[in-house]
C-alpha cells in the first residue's frame, strides 16, 4: 500500500464543488489526483480551483491512466448503482454521494458486489460523521443511557419542486439523510407506519419500531422556504435525554441535570462548517477504512438497510398508513 493513497473523483457539479472538493486538502495520507466530468470546462475549472492535477471527460480513461486505489462518485443517483458495481468489480474502493441508489434491488446488487470484490462501497451520509451526532451516539452506546426508548425528529427543507419521476421524490433525495440518521442513532428499523400528503407529497409523518424494541417518529416537509430546521430528541430507559438542533448543537441530561453539551465556536473560526456537518469526516473515514482493511460507517450494509426502510415508508404511505415490515437483507 503506497504511503499516500491515490483517489480519483467522478463529477464536478454544484454539490460536489461545494461540499466535497473543498475538503480534499484535509485528507490525511491520501490525495485526489484527477477528476472527470462530461463537461470538460467545468471539470478543469473545479480542478484548477482545488489543486487537482488532471481532468478527463471519460472516467474510464481516467482510471486507466491514473490507477487510483479508490474512486469518489458524485453524479445523478440514477447512475450510482451501475457505476458502483462496475468499479467494485474492477477492484476499486467506492465512495458514493447520497442516496446510494434509487431502489432496494440496486442496493442489494451493490452490497453483493462489495462483498464479492472485498472492496468498500460507502455512502456519504454525512450525519454519521457530524460532531454533535457522533457525541450523541457515544452517549446512547454508554451504560448510563440504558436501553433506547424513544426517538423523535423534525426536519424542514424547501421548496422542493415535484416531478413526475418517482425517484426524484423529496423523501429519497433529501429525506434519505434522516432515514439513515434514525438507523444510525437507534439501530435497525423493524417496521414502519407512514402517512403522506397527496400524490406529490410535500410532507411525511412516520412511526417506527426498532429491532431493539425502541419506538420513534419523524416528520419531514419541503414547504419551509428559507427555514431549514432539524430537531432530534432521544430518550433512554435510565432517564437520559439528548436534544440536538440543526446537526451542530447537542445537550444531554439525566433527570433534568445536564452532563454533556456541544456547540461550535463559530465566532472565533475554530470550527469549520464541513467538520461540524460531517463532510470532511466522511471522506477521511473512507481513506482510513481502505488503509485499515475495515468497513467504515455508512458502508453498503447500512446503505441497503436505509433503502429498505425508505421503501417500507413508501409502501406504508401508499396504503394509507398500514404497518409495514422492513425487508431483511
Amino acid at each position: 500500500m503506497p504511503e499516500d493513497l491515490k483517489l480519483c473523483m467522478i463529477g464536478a457539479g454544484g454539490h460536489s464543488s461545494r461540499n466535497m472538493y473543498p475538503y480534499f486538502w484535509q485528507l490525511r495520507s491520501a490525495g485526489v489526483v484527477a477528476n472527470a466530468d462530461l463537461d470538460r470546462e467545468r471539470a478543469e475549472r473545479v480542478a484548477s480551483k482545488f489543486g487537482i492535477q488532471r481532468s478527463y471527460t471519460d472516467y474510464r480513461e481516467m482510471l486507466k491512466e491514473e490507477h487510483p486505489v479508490g474512486v469518489l462518485v458524485c453524479v445523478n443517483s440514477t447512475f450510482h448503482a451501475e457505476v458502483a458495481v462496475e468499479l467494485l468489480e474492477q477492484g476499486y474502493h467506492v465512495y458514493l454521494e447520497k442516496p446510494s441508489c434509487n431502489t432496494l434491488a440496486e442496493a442489494r446488487a451493490m452490497l453483493e458486489a462489495s462483498r464479492k470484490s472485498k472492496r468498500i462501497c460507502m455512502t456519504a451520509y454525512k450525519k454519521r460523521f457530524a460532531t454533535a451526532y457522533t457525541k450523541a451516539k457515544a452517549i446512547i452506546d454508554g451504560s448510563d443511557f440504558g436501553d433506547p426508548a424513544l426517538l423523535t425528529l423534525l426536519r424542514t427543507r424547501g421548496p422542493h419542486t415535484p416531478t413526475d419521476n418517482p425517484i426524484d421524490a423529496y423523501l429519497l433525495q433529501w429525506g434519505c439523510h434522516v432515514v439513515d440518521l434514525v438507523c444510525y442513532l437507534f439501530g435497525p428499523v423493524a417496521e414502519v407506519a407512514a402517512m403522506k400528503t397527496g400524490d406529490s407529497p410535500h410532507a411525511y409523518a412516520v412511526s417506527f419500531r426498532f429491532a431493539n424494541g425502541a419506538i420513534g417518529t419523524f416528520a419531514v416537509t419541503d414547504r419551509m422556504k428559507g427555514r431549514n430546521w432539524e430537531s432530534v430528541s432521544l430518550v433512554g430507559s435510565n432517564g437520559v435525554s439528548v436534544q440536538l438542533e440543526n446537526s451542530t448543537e447537542m445537550v444531554a441530561a439525566q433527570h433534568n441535570q445536564p452532563f454533556a453539551a456541544h456547540k461550535p465556536d463559530w465566532v472565533s473560526g475554530s470550527s469549520l462548517g464541513g467538520v461540524e456537518q460531517g463532510y470532511s469526516g466522511e471522506l477521511q473515514a473512507f481513506v482510513d477504512a481502505i488503509r485499515e482493511g475495515s468497513q467504515p460507517e455508512a458502508n453498503m450494509e447500512h446503505g441497503a438497510h436505509t433503502m429498505a426502510v425508505y421503501e417500507a415508508i413508501q409502501s406504508s404511505a401508499e396504503s394509507g398508513g398500514q404497518l409495514t415490515k422492513v425487508d431483511a437483507l
